[in-house]
């Protein structure tokens, strides 16, 4: 009866944790609705309640309140340390808000061989330097000494 009031104070955390973006689409994969969010924050305020009540009943009103801090305290350790540091089973799935553009592709032999190619085309060094001629950046004969 004693470990009542710890269980519910870690199910109410771990439905708090479910609340929020981020667990909630990495855990389940999918988005969180603001109605499930809903009901799932009055899940955990009615946990919270219930175990406020049985921590009451088993330790009185003076040790109740304490064991309950206690009881929450460790059940947010318990809930959030599980929902940030267990491993997940299968790889979560890109969301639009993780989008950082498209995924890069791997290096090819070819790919290689076309940037091992540009760096050695004149064309391109003649571009670079008929752009320091123009003033657009520092002629390499200038950069090291002070004028």
């Amino acid at each position: 009866m004693t470990a009542l009031p710890f269980l519910l104070s870690a199910f109410a955390f771990l439905l708090f944790g479910l609340a929020t973006d981020q667990h909630h689409g990495k855990r389940l994969r999918r988005p969180c609705p603001s109605r499930r969010r809903a009901a799932l924050r009055a899940g955990a305020c009615t946990c919270l309640a219930l175990g406020f009540a049985l921590s009451l009943g088993v330790w009185g009103a003076v040790f109740g309140p304490i064991g309950w801090a206690a009881s929450v305290m460790s059940g947010a350790a318990l809930a959030f340390g599980g929902l940030n540091f267990v491993p997940l089973r299968r790889p979560p799935s890109r969301q639009p808000s993780d989008f950082r553009g498209p995924p890069r592709r791997p290096a090819t032999a070819q790919t290689i061989s076309r940037s091992a190619n540009s760096v050695n085309d004149p064309t391109e060094k003649s571009q670079s330097c008929a752009a320091a001629r123009s003033g657009l950046a520092a002629p390499p004969s200038s950069i090291g000494r002070s004028t």
